[in-house]
C-alpha cells in the first residue's frame, strides 16, 4: 500500500496550534483555580474566618444566589463535598477556622445517649393580640451544634418573629426566604452544642387573621448537625432518620432527591439533582 501523508497547510497548522494553546490555557486556569480557591475561603482573602462563615450562611438561607454546582465557586462553598449546601457545611467551616489541618469529619463523634428516641414537636406557648407564640421542642440523644428548617405558613398567617431559647449557647439565628418558605438557621461561630437533651430550641411568633391552626404550619428540610458535621434529618412530630449519622441508621433510609441548595424534592427536576442513597453515598444527576 502507498503511504499517505496528511495534506498540511499553513491554515491547518495554525488551527492545530490554536487548539493546543486553548487546552493549555484551560489547564493553567484550572491550576490557578485550585491554588487560589482554598476550601472554605469564600471571600478569597487567603484565610478561612468568621467572614467566610457569615457569607456561607447567606448562601444557605437564600440571601445570595447559589453558584452553578459544577463551578469552582460552588466547590469552595461545599465544605463537606456532598454536592448539597446546608448547615453542616457551616459547621465544618467553623472547624476549619479552629484547626485548619484537621478534617472535622474524622473527629470523634459528638456525645450520644443510647436509649433516647430523638424527636421534634410543636407546642403553643402563648397568645396575645392575634400573635401566637409556638415552641419547637427537641428531644435529642446527640449533641447538636446547629440546625436549619424551612417554615411555610398559609395566607392568613404571618411570621413576625423568631428567637432562640435558653438551650442556645452563644448561637445566632439567621433567616431568609428559599422557594417561598422562611429558612431558619441557628449556628455558633464556636460550634457550641445546644444545652440539655429535651425542651424548646426555637420560638416562632405568628400573627393570624382569624383562627390559629397549628396544623396549617408546614415544616420541611429540617437538618441538625453535630460538631463533627454529621447530619440528622428530622420531621416535626416524628422520629428522626440519620444521614451519615454515627450510629449507622442512614442504611435504613430510602434514596432522597435534593437540589443544590439542599431542599428535599419529591422527584427529579430539570437541572442538577443530588441523589442521597440509602447507604449515605451521593450522586449527581443532571436532567435536561
Amino acid at each position: 500500500p502507498v503511504n499517505q501523508r496528511p495534506n498540511w497547510t499553513d491554515a491547518n497548522l495554525t488551527s492545530k496550534m490554536k487548539t493546543i494553546a486553548d487546552i493549555q490555557k484551560e489547564i493553567d486556569d484550572l491550576r490557578t483555580s485550585l491554588d487560589t480557591n482554598q476550601l472554605g475561603d469564600i471571600n478569597n482573602d487567603g484565610n478561612v474566618s468568621a467572614a467566610d462563615f457569615n457569607t456561607l450562611i447567606d448562601y444557605v438561607i437564600g440571601n445570595k444566589t447559589m453558584p452553578d454546582a459544577s463551578s469552582a465557586a460552588f466547590a469552595v462553598l461545599d465544605i463537606n463535598g456532598d454536592g448539597i449546601l446546608n448547615v453542616s457545611d457551616a459547621v465544618k467551616l467553623v472547624n476549619l477556622t479552629m484547626n485548619p489541618a484537621k478534617d472535622p469529619l474524622t473527629s470523634p463523634a459528638s456525645a450520644y445517649l443510647p436509649n433516647v428516641t430523638e424527636s421534634l414537636s410543636m407546642q403553643t406557648v402563648s397568645e396575645s393580640n392575634n400573635v401566637t407564640r409556638v415552641a419547637v421542642n427537641l428531644k435529642n440523644a446527640k449533641a447538636y451544634v446547629a440546625y436549619q428548617m424551612d417554615v411555610k405558613l398559609p395566607s392568613n398567617m404571618k411570621l413576625v418573629g423568631q428567637s432562640l431559647t435558653s438551650r442556645a449557647d452563644n448561637h445566632e439565628i439567621f433567616t431568609g426566604v428559599v422557594d417561598g418558605s422562611t429558612r431558619i438557621v441557628a449556628a455558633s461561630i464556636a460550634n457550641n452544642a445546644f444545652t440539655g437533651s429535651e425542651g424548646a430550641i426555637l420560638y416562632l411568633d405568628i400573627e393570624t387573621v382569624g383562627n390559629f391552626d397549628s396544623n396549617q404550619i408546614e415544616f420541611s428540610n429540617i437538618i441538625f448537625a453535630t460538631r463533627d458535621a454529621q447530619q440528622t434529618e428530622m420531621t416535626l412530630g416524628g422520629q428522626t432518620t440519620g444521614i451519615n449519622s454515627v450510629e449507622g441508621t442512614a442504611e435504613s433510609l430510602k434514596a432522597k432527591i435534593y437540589n443544590v441548595g439542599g431542599k428535599l424534592m419529591n422527584q427529579i427536576k430539570k437541572g442538577i439533582n443530588i441523589i442521597r442513597n440509602s447507604d449515605g453515598s451521593t450522586q449527581k444527576v443532571i436532567k435536561k
